[in-house]
């Protein structure tokens, strides 16, 4: 049995930067943040070295998403330890299974 689905339109928002590296409750104010405006974050993904983070949200909600983003860690953006949030968009999620 093989499948594939996918959604889209997506846009992925990026928070990187040494100033989340090892700080507990990073990710808990970003969730909170999308939370707070209704956005439903549909992927979740956060490196190894936890200098960045992803989210994916609707495409429709990356504009406000970006701002609350922005306004939550205007802080430390400010003060340097964390980068611009980026936005890529334009983007799908794409699911492949199978069996061998």
């Amino acid at each position: 049995m093989r499948g594939i689905s996918s959604i889209g339109p997506v846009a992925l928002l990026r928070l990187e930067g040494s100033g989340m590296v090892g700080i507990p409750g990073f990710s808990r104010r970003l969730f909170a943040a999308l939370a707070q405006e209704q956005i439903n974050v549909i992927l979740i993904t956060q490196s190894s070295s936890e200098h960045s983070i992803s989210v994916a949200v609707r495409a429709t909600d990356a504009q406000q998403a970006r701002q609350a983003a922005d306004a939550e860690f205007a802080a430390e953006i400010s003060a340097g330890r964390l980068d611009p949030l980026y936005c890529e968009e334009e983007l799908a999620i794409v699911a492949l299974v199978g069996s061998r």
